[in-house]
């Protein structure tokens, strides 16, 4: 054997075969999220808050899903 290579243990996955149970690991979590019902909600408050930044859209679904959208400092009197 030359030097640097090491003999491969047939107990070992090829990396092909890792790397394909890997993707489909990430296929399924994807899906599973894709369909869950915590997602929509998500989705609807997002619709809602269209202007607000993403951690912000969180941030008010994290305490009220259902919520509407705040004033902003330019608007109050």
């Amino acid at each position: 054997m030359p030097r640097g290579e090491r003999e491969r243990s047939a107990s070992l996955p090829e990396p092909e075969d890792k790397l394909q149970a890997a993707l489909q690991t990430l296929e399924q979590g994807i899906d599973s999220i894709l369909s869950s019902e915590g997602f929509a909600t998500y989705l609807s408050t997002m619709a809602r808050f269209y202007t607000y930044s993403p951690s912000n859209v969180a941030l008010i679904w994290t305490k009220s899903s259902h919520g509407s959208e705040l004033p902003s400092s330019r608007h109050r009197a």
